[in-house]
């Protein structure tokens, strides 16, 4: 069998926080809209970005686009 990878999804809200989990270096991550913002404050690097993005402000376009 192949080697399998932990998905981790983020979905952004004001009150969104994400203590105590251990990410391991196999790990795929998707970012809903702002959870993209909560994985960078976790030092994460998402694989692939989804959501309609219709609330988008600059700020975090310019995090996105960095």
């Amino acid at each position: 069998m192949g080697q399998y990878k932990k998905c981790y999804i983020f979905a952004g809200s004001p009150e969104a926080k994400c203590s105590g989990v251990e990410f391991d270096s196999s790990r795929y991550v998707i970012c809903a809209d702002g959870g993209y913002i909560l994985a960078k404050k976790m030092g994460i690097e998402p694989d692939v970005i989804i959501g309609d993005l219709t609330p988008i402000n600059p700020d975090f376009l310019k995090i996105v686009k960095s």
